[in-house]
């Protein structure tokens, strides 16, 4: 399940963000995953920040339950003006889908989805 919600206008953040993406630095993908390359979150920040700060705008991103206490990524942009735009998105794991990794202990599986979803979230 993914949901989005905003705040009632949009207008300020809008603007706000347009700008931003504009002034965003390049996001490397260097890091080797399975068959692919992807940029570690921090990387997507650093990218990021300055352009968010110099606009007004700011990331959240935090948990929250939904239905049948399934835990859920919250990712928000806000802006100075109070406008927002935030997804939600459920951090099913999956157990079984990570029988290739090394790491077998299951707290370390669900950390490892959630940094995958706040990364593809952001």
């Amino acid at each position: 399940m993914i949901l989005s919600l905003r705040s009632e206008t949009v207008g300020k953040i809008g603007l706000a963000l347009s700008k931003a993406q504009n002034a965003f630095e390049p996001i490397i993908k260097y890091v080797k995953g399975y068959d692919y390359k992807y940029a570690p979150l921090d990387v997507c920040y650093n990218a990021t920040r300055k352009a968010l700060l110099e606009n007004e705008l700011a990331v959240t991103q935090t948990m929250a339950f939904g239905e049948g206490n399934k835990s859920i990524l919250v990712t928000t942009l806000i802006h100075s003006s109070g406008e927002y735009l935030s997804s939600y998105t459920d951090l099913e794991v999956n157990q079984s889908q990570h029988g290739n990794m090394k790491r077998s202990n299951p707290v370390q599986i669900w950390g490892s989805t959630l940094t995958y979803l706040r990364r593809y979230a952001y």
